[in-house]
């Protein structure tokens, strides 16, 4: 089955998981819908020679208005994260975030006028602060022991609705407008249909693009979106395959160029035939992509909210880990990620 969403463009969904040599493969897709349009994509299932092809499809739809039930101006001040036994406010300062958490372990740069602060020494309690000079002007966390604006991890639609004065219904990505920021809670909506992480940026954010250097920043940083998801649940952190990005950013900037979204490129190469041909060798492979939802945080939340796709995710199979990132303006979604897990 296949699966895609739309947040500013399109969204498309696709899984692949090998198991053995390349002789036993198979390819599924889920439909998780967000409330934007969706449309036909194909899904396949090969077991040696045989290859079945079931097609879904989902008429677009109008992109609902969001309401505004809270449309008083929210000073930056007050919109602080509890988060590792500190509070980070919007607005605070750089040298306050250090003097708090500590010295970053990377600091790295962003498609936005601003640079990520990486704290990720504890995968149960991953961080990115996004700092504009010496301002903080947001911040994400999934940490198990955050609060913001009176929710925490674990919380319910109920509570995040009475908090934030709220009619949310139950959906993926809770978005919250006011005049300083914009709030997006990420829930768990296939899981226990409780808050998993909190997005925050300023209204003032702006985008500048992406560079080679930002292209390899948002693989990283999905890397540790990932192992927060495992961490999370217990399970042990992959490790990172730079060989397996080379091959899975080039199949991303493939699909780019070429206008296809599929876990088989043109020239017929499927995963397996990718990472043999950089060189690796492997017992079990599973493959993720994703285009149309923008960079790391909203893709990786999408992921996680597909039954199928997070069994990779969640896979005790998988050791390494390798992602590839690929930016088009001209291309049908303009964003196109890849990730390659395997053993």
């Amino acid at each position: 089955m296949k699966s895609y969403f739309t947040y500013r463009y399109a969204l498309f969904l696709g899984i692949f998981l090998l198991i053995g040599s390349l002789s036993a493969c198979s390819m599924g897709r889920d439909s998780k819908p967000l409330p934007t349009p969706a449309a036909i994509k194909v899904a396949e299932t090969f077991t040696n020679a045989t290859t079945t092809v079931d097609s879904t499809l989902a008429i677009p739809t109008e992109k609902p208005t969001i309401p505004l039930i809270d449309k008083e101006s929210t000073a930056e001040y007050e919109v602080a994260l509890s988060v590792r036994g500190a509070s980070i406010s919007l607005g605070g300062s750089k040298d306050s975030l250090i003097k708090k958490l500590g010295r970053p372990s990377r600091v790295v740069d962003t498609e936005y006028d601003f640079d990520y602060y990486i704290y990720n020494n504890d995968y149960r309690k991953l961080v990115f602060v996004a700092v504009n000079g010496n301002k903080i002007v947001g911040f994400y966390t999934d940490s198990l022991d955050f609060t913001f604006m009176g929710f925490s991890y674990g919380a319910d639609i109920s509570t995040v609705n009475r908090f934030l004065m709220e009619d949310f219904s139950l959906a993926e990505v809770l978005t919250h407008n006011s005049d300083a920021y914009t709030l997006k809670v990420l829930v768990d909506k296939v899981g226990n249909q409780s808050v998993v992480g909190v997005y925050v940026l300023a209204n003032t954010v702006k985008e500048t693009g992406y560079s080679d250097l930002v292209i390899k920043n948002i693989e990283l940083l999905m890397y540790d979106l990932t192992n927060s998801i495992r961490a999370r649940n217990n399970l042990p952190v992959l490790t990172w395959s730079s060989t397996v990005t080379l091959s899975s950013r080039k199949h991303s900037n493939n699909m780019a160029e070429n206008d296809f979204f599929d876990h088989s490129n043109p020239e017929g190469q499927n995963p397996g035939d990718r990472l043999t041909a950089v060189g690796i060798l492997y017992s079990t492979l599973g493959e993720n992509i994703i285009a149309g939802y923008g960079s790391s945080i909203l893709s990786n939340h999408a992921w996680y909210n597909s039954t199928e796709h997070r069994k990779n995710m969640l896979s005790k199979k998988f050791r390494y880990l390798g992602i590839g990132f690929a930016y088009q303006e001209d291309s049908l979604y303009k964003t196109y990620i890849t990730q390659d897990y395997y053993r």
